[in-house]
C-alpha cells in the first residue's frame, strides 16, 4: 500500500523583505580576541537584514522576525535598536523576533569603542541599520500575503565541538574535539503562496559562524550568506537563517584565512 509523507504546516498571512545593511570598508570589525587586525580590507558577502511579518486570517497584529547579518548588541545598543524599530513600525516588543548571524567576521558596533581604528563610523552604521530594519518591516507588513508555512527536520555535518581538552598543556583550547558530541538538527520551513510559487524558506541551525579565521580581513556574513545564497538560488524567494545555541560548536573546516 502506497503512504504519503506529510510534514507539519500551516496556513497564514505572511509577507518578506529584505535591505542592504553591509558594513563600510575600514569600520572596526575585531569580533573576538584571535583576530590579528581591527579593520576590513573588503567585503567576502553583502550584510542583510531580512524581515518576515506574520499575522491570522481576523487582521491581528502581526509577529515578525528579523535577522541581521551582525554579530551582538551590548545592552545600550540593544535597548537603542528596540525602542526605535518598534516605535516606528507600531509593533510592540512582544512581536518581535530579532535573530543576529554572530559571524566573527562581521563588525562591532559597541558604542564604547569608537575611539578605536574605524570606529568613527560604528555609529552613523548603527543608524543605518536600524532604519533598514525599519523599512523591510514596514514592506513586510504591507506585503502579507496567504501563504503555507511547511515544516521539517533534517541533519547536517557542518559544526563540530570545539571544546578541546589539550592534556599536555592541561586546559581546554577552542579547537576540534574529535571525541565531542554536537546536535546536528537543522530545521528547515518552506513558505509557498496560493500559487504554489515558493517565498521564502527558514533555516535554523547551530554552528559558530568562525570559517573565516583570525588571518581574514574580508567582512563577511561567513557560511551563512553561503548557505543562503544556495537555497535561493536553487530554489527562489528569500532564505533567513536563524541561528541556534553553538557555544561550543564551530565549522567543520574552520579558522581559515
Amino acid at each position: 500500500m502506497q503512504k504519503t509523507f506529510e510534514c507539519s504546516s500551516a496556513n497564514c498571512q505572511a509577507g518578506i523583505a529584505r535591505r542592504d545593511i553591509t558594513p563600510p570598508v575600514g569600520i572596526y570589525n575585531r569580533c573576538w580576541g584571535a583576530a590579528l587586525y581591527d579593520t576590513a580590507t573588503g567585503v567576502h558577502h553583502p550584510f542583510t537584514a531580512t524581515a518576515l511579518a506574520m499575522s491570522d486570517f481576523n487582521g491581528g497584529s502581526p509577529l515578525v522576525i528579523l535577522t541581521l547579518d551582525l554579530c551582538w548588541f551590548e545592552y545600550e545598543e540593544n535597548e537603542e535598536f528596540l525602542s526605535t524599530v518598534t516605535e516606528q513600525t507600531g509593533i510592540g516588543r512582544d512581536q518581535l523576533i530579532v535573530s543576529l548571524g554572530h559571524s566573527h567576521a562581521g563588525c562591532n558596533l559597541s558604542a564604547n569603542i569608537k575611539d578605536k581604528e574605524g570606529g568613527e563610523m560604528i555609529g552613523p552604521f548603527f543608524e543605518h541599520v536600524i532604519a533598514q530594519s525599519i523599512d523591510a518591516i514596514k514592506e513586510a507588513m504591507g506585503s502579507q500575503e496567504d501563504v503555507w508555512f511547511t515544516a521539517d527536520y533534517g541533519n547536517c555535518n557542518l559544526a563540530t565541538n570545539r571544546n578541546y581538552n589539550d592534556t599536555e598543556f592541561g586546559e581546554m583550547i577552542c579547537g576540534f574535539n574529535p571525541e565531542g558530541s554536537v546536535d546536528n538538527t537543522l530545521a528547515l520551513v518552506r513558505i509557498t503562496n496560493s500559487s504554489g510559487e515558493i517565498v521564502a524558506h527558514i533555516i535554523n541551525y547551530g554552528c559558530h559562524p568562525t570559517t573565516l579565521g583570525p588571518e581574514n580581513r574580508l567582512l563577511s556574513p561567513d557560511y551563512i550568506s553561503a548557505a543562503r545564497g544556495i537555497m535561493e538560488r536553487d530554489f527562489g524567494g528569500l532564505c533567513m537563517f536563524m541561528i541556534s545555541p553553538c557555544g561550543d560548536t564551530g565549522p567543520r573546516e574552520g579558522f581559515v584565512a
